[in-house]
């Protein structure tokens, strides 16, 4: 038991913001009995995982010196990082009431306020650390990720700049790979991604981020390359499993896809892209029956995924069973199709982007559900699932232009102009004021030798009160685009 006094400002400033229940602290109870399990596991079996063997060397420390400030830190970060956030609530106030100013304690409980949608009082939380320490780069890193859900991207590139400052590690090189991936610069962000690897060689979400980048130049050998050390540096991992998988089609290496997609979905059964690429890569080796079990658990879970209902139907077709098929055929309406183009691929494929039509009930649920999945899925860099996300949001809400933005700015990251500029125009056919979109429009058209329309559309954009992060597509088009002529018909 931590003996300090209970008047404690600092946890008392917490609470005002992440408010203690029973309920609440029950689960936070239940982690740390799974959390237990998981260290006695990994010792047990000789784990080479850092973050338990760091809280297992802590929790030793704690039964003699349950005070101990460095053991108490470490247990409440490692509780974070394994996604035990109740548990790390719990701890980190313990820290908080051992040093009221425990920078890494604010900071984690600031994290878990923001991921909770308490974006005002984690903010606060890290003006207050910053103040405190302004050299702690983990919460410029959180007050970036904050910058991002606002649209900030400006504020976003100076905080992770400061982080870099202050410490240059691998955290802080791959918040800043990421901003460069969500800005077109794909060079960068590889160069970025490579210096995280010179500190961490084993470091997922860099091996996974040069896995995308290199597969969306195109240059597949590569990309397997750095697939395949994701999914060794990280066993446990359904998006690396997902994105081997996707690398091993690429390479035309179907059996072992079939393999890697598997795997993602024991790893993650409620992973409906998982499901959806085994059933597809079963059926191109010929096995609809084993297909139409997948295809029908991705329905289960994402019943408005159109790739799947068609694989589903074309799976029946091989069977025989053309009745089912032509069933299933004809629940899909044509235009509830947005183009299943592989941002993994190099060329995008044929074919016409069309709207889809406003569903009849939207999914309230799944509508949640696939927008943090897509989150997710950015911010561990597998920029294939988060497309394929935010198609499914577009099928959802396809009066939304913010999700055919996204579509469309992952294809910018892919440097797969035709298909980005297809999907740029679709939002701003929704909202011809999008400004991010007349942005992103302006850097694609300047690449393709389009310079007037790209310089129209960025003037507008910037007339309308775009935040261009240190003018940083302005620079661009200066330095790629003729700046001659900047008066042309935009929306070419």
């Amino acid at each position: 038991m931590i003996a300090t006094a209970a008047d404690n400002a600092a946890v008392r400033r917490v609470d005002t913001i992440l408010p203690v229940n029973l309920k609440q602290y029950q689960v936070a109870l239940e982690e740390e009995r799974k959390f237990d399990n998981m260290v006695k596991t990994a010792v047990r079996k000789a784990s080479k995982d850092p973050v338990l063997y760091q809280a297992y060397g802590a929790k030793r420390e704690m039964r003699t010196n349950p005070n101990d400030l460095k053991s108490n830190e470490a247990l409440c970060d490692a509780y974070r990082k394994t996604g035990f956030l109740a548990a790390a609530a719990k701890q980190c106030r313990d820290v908080l009431k051992i040093n009221p100013k425990s920078s890494l304690a604010k900071t984690a409980m600031a994290d878990i306020a923001f991921n909770q949608g308490k974006v005002d009082g984690a903010e606060s939380l890290l003006q207050e650390v910053l103040r405190d320490d302004p050299h702690y780069s983990n919460a410029n890193l959180v007050m970036a990720q904050i910058a991002k859900s606002r649209g900030q991207n400006a504020e976003a590139y100076t905080q992770v700049g400061q982080a870099l400052q202050s410490n240059p590690d691998a955290a802080a090189l791959l918040a800043m790979g990421d901003l460069q991936m969500k800005s077109g610069q794909s060079d960068q962000a590889t160069n970025t991604y490579l210096k995280v690897l010179q500190i961490d060689p084993k470091s997922t979400v860099a091996l996974s981020n040069l896995a995308n980048l290199f597969g969306g130049k195109g240059d597949y050998a590569r990309a397997l390359d750095f697939a395949q050390q994701a999914a060794t540096s990280d066993q446990n991992s359904a998006l690396a499993q997902y994105t081997l998988g996707t690398q091993y089609q690429n390479n035309n290496r179907s059996e072992e896809a079939i393999v890697s997609y598997a795997r993602a979905t024991q790893l993650d059964p409620n992973f409906a892209l998982a499901h959806r690429a085994l059933g597809e890569a079963l059926l191109k080796k010929s096995s609809p029956v084993d297909a139409i079990t997948s295809l029908n658990r991705a329905l289960q879970l994402a019943p408005n995924d159109p790739v799947a209902q068609a694989a589903l139907s074309r799976a029946y077709a091989m069977t025989g069973n053309t009745q089912v098929a032509t069933q299933i055929s004809a629940k899909m309406p044509v235009q509830n199709k947005i183009q299943d183009q592989d941002f993994t691929k190099g060329t995008p494929q044929s074919g016409t982007v069309t709207k889809p039509p406003l569903a009849a009930i939207k999914n309230v649920k799944i509508i949640d559900d696939y927008t943090k999945k897509a989150k997710m899925a950015e911010a561990g860099g597998q920029y294939e699932v988060a497309r394929q996300y935010y198609e499914q949001l577009a099928i959802q809400e396809p009066d939304q232009p913010d999700h055919f933005y996204n579509i469309a700015r992952i294809y910018t990251i892919a440097q797969q102009w035709p298909s980005a500029e297809r999907f740029y125009k679709l939002a701003l056919d929704l909202n011809p004021n999008h400004t991010l979109s007349l942005s992103g429009l302006a850097r694609v058209q300047c690449f393709q030798g389009n310079g007037a329309s790209a310089w129209q559309n960025y003037s507008k954009a910037n007339s309308l009160g775009l935040v261009d992060n240190g003018a940083e597509t302005r620079n661009y088009l200066t330095s790629t685009c003729p700046t001659t002529n900047k008066t042309s018909n935009a929306h070419q």
